[in-house]
Formats: structure tokens, sequence, C-alpha cells
């Protein structure tokens, strides 16, 4: 990553040009190198898919990262409760901030808490294939049928989402970003 970073700076063709990145800036170059870097490039507008445009998740990641310690306590005595609120914390926070104009559509992408219920869901996952694999004793008798359950929920998730696709979405905000904020949670379960 900071190599790409360095790379970015010193062959500025290997950067996102575009929006408010201006890579013959001295102030701008360091402005959002220093974003990068520390790992806040979401909160700022200016900042959301400059350099490096692919990581705009790096900030969201290690942001939930920081915060995993402290979700960890609720979520080691109730994984199943802590699951459901984080993933309710996510949608909610996607209703409010669809319904407000005045966000704009990357700064509205990049808000850690909106990715909750992705991290929930990997979290359980990951509780669950711990749990079965020191509590059922038959496992390998059932790799076969959670592979089969496993592809066919994969399957499922695609075939509500295409769906989701073709259903017209009213309201001000554009059906696409709509659609990528349902589409979110529902493929993270």
């Amino acid at each position: 990553y900071v190599i790409m970073l360095i790379l970015t700076i010193l062959i500025p063709s290997f950067s996102y040009i575009g929006g408010m990145y201006d890579p013959k800036s001295f102030t701008n170059v360091a402005h959002n190198v220093i974003m990068h870097l520390l790992f806040i490039h979401n909160f700022d507008s200016h900042t959301i898919g400059t350099t490096i445009s692919t990581a705009w998740t790096m900030s969201i990641e290690v942001q939930f990262y920081v915060l995993f310690p402290l979700i960890c306590i609720p979520f080691r005595k109730k994984p199943v409760l802590t699951t459901v609120v984080m993933s309710l914390v996510a949608v909610l926070l996607r209703f409010i901030l669809m319904a407000n104009a005045n966000i704009s559509q990357p700064i509205m992408s990049a808000i850690t808490p909106i990715y909750f219920d992705v991290f929930a869901f990997g979290m359980i996952s990951a509780y669950f294939v711990v749990y079965v694999r020191n509590k059922v004793k038959c496992i390998d008798k059932l790799k076969l049928c959670m592979t089969i359950i496993s592809a066919l929920s994969i399957f499922s998730a695609f075939g509500y989402m295409c769906w989701l696709r073709k259903i017209s979405f009213p309201n001000g905000v554009a059906g696409d970003v709509y659609f990528r904020f349902l589409y979110r949670g529902i493929f993270s379960v």
C-alpha cells in the first residue's frame, strides 16, 4: 500500500487523476497521501477514490479493525444478538443517509458503520466455523451438504440481487445507489 502511494507520487499516471486530485499540486498530493496513510481518506470527499482509486475501502476496513476489539466484547458473549444489532445499525443508517439529499453519494458510500452488517456476517461465519469444528463430531460427513447449502445460498442471493435490479426505486436518490445499499447487506448474508 505504501509502495503504491509512493509510485503514485513518482508516476502520476498510476494514480486516479480526476475530481479534486491534482498530482501537480504539492499541497494536494501531500493532503491526499497523508489522508491515505492515516486511513482517514473517507472523511474528506476530496480524497475519496483519489490517489489509489481502488483503495477507497481501505479506510473503512482499517477503521473497523480499530473498533473490532470493542465489538468483540459483546460478540463473544452474545454473537447472534451482536450480529443482529450491527446489521440493524447498518441498514438503518443506510436508509437515514438515503433520505438526506445533502449527502453526496461518495460520502454516503464511505461511512464505516454502513458496512457493519458485512463485517458482522463475516464475524458470525467465522464463529460458526470454529463452533462447528469444535462441537460437531461428524463434521466430515456434513462437508458436502454444507457446500451445497452454501452454493445455493450464494445463488439465491445473486438471483435476489438481479431481481432487485429490475425494480425501479422512487425518491430523489438514484436507483443505482439505492440498489448498491441494499445488495451489500444481502450479499454479506
